[in-house]
């Protein structure tokens, strides 16, 4: 079973939380007193964190990690927030088990790549298995997270990554391949018409216009920018984040005023 911590807050409501790659449970401090009105479970995905290392990532497997701990813990249903490639996780699980899910939350979505950024993950898909995977770990962190202020959620990212090992690294890079060509997947979360909001930095330069033509598409979707913010906005900008989410959560579950 998947490594995972959970925030009981008394609540009847759950939002599950899904950290980027070379991430873990730690990605989320920011976020833990924040929702306190909601039950939380944080999850370290496979080889991240303390969960197992795993080099035969496949959605389906991955999908099934997810599930197998939400019935462990007996969560029925949930909101879930993603993060970078959290957000393409939640994706695949809103797919494969729709009736699990109340709302997607993507922070920092990698659900469309373009332009200079897309021709990058080719050459990243080439050289996987050349260079070694925390060599491509710094350069991943330099081009998406480019700037000054942008330096603490790069040195977190860089030093969470360190505990990943190559062949899982690896694995992972394959699953995040369909990003370049998001066609089918885009298709079956517009179908299921599950609601939406998507968070992003304004500087957030690999993933923000792919991000905004993803949010026109969808039914039931918005779209926040965090301004003066990257890719990694609930780090780097957290209480606005936050904030941001909260609202969403609560207009959720606020009951209509009857007249």
């Amino acid at each position: 079973m998947l490594n995972y911590k959970v925030c009981y807050n008394n609540s009847n409501k759950w939002v599950v939380f899904l950290h980027g790659i070379g991430g873990s449970i730690n990605t989320w401090k920011k976020q833990i007193d924040d929702f306190k009105d909601y039950n939380l479970l944080l999850l370290d995905l496979p080889g991240h964190g303390n969960s197992k290392d795993d080099e035969k990532i496949t959605v389906k497997a991955v999908n099934e990690s997810i599930k197998e701990v939400m019935d462990f813990l007996c969560i029925e249903k949930a909101d879930f927030v993603g993060l970078s490639l959290g957000t393409l996780v939640g994706a695949h699980f809103a797919i494969k088990y729709p009736n699990r899910v109340k709302s997607l939350i993507m922070g920092g979505a990698v659900i469309k790549v373009e332009g200079i950024y897309k021709v990058l993950m080719h050459i990243i898909q080439g050289v996987k298995r050349i260079l070694p995977h925390r060599m491509l770990f710094h350069i991943m962190a330099r081009v998406m997270l480019p700037k000054k202020n942008h330096a603490k959620s790069r040195k977190i990212f860089i030093r969470e990554s360190l505990k990943m090992k190559r062949k899982t690294f690896i694995a992972w890079v394959k699953y995040i391949a369909e990003i370049a060509h998001p066609e089918k997947l885009l298709e079956k979360l517009k179908s299921l018409n599950i609601k939406t909001i998507f968070v992003s930095g304004d500087e957030d330069r690999c993933f923000l216009s792919g991000t905004k033509k993803v949010a026109q598409y969808l039914h039931n979707s918005k779209l926040y920018i965090i301004e003066k913010c990257g890719h990694v906005c609930s780090i780097e900008k957290a209480k606005e984040f936050n904030a941001a989410v909260l609202r969403f959560l609560q207009s959720k579950y606020s009951k209509p005023i009857l007249a």
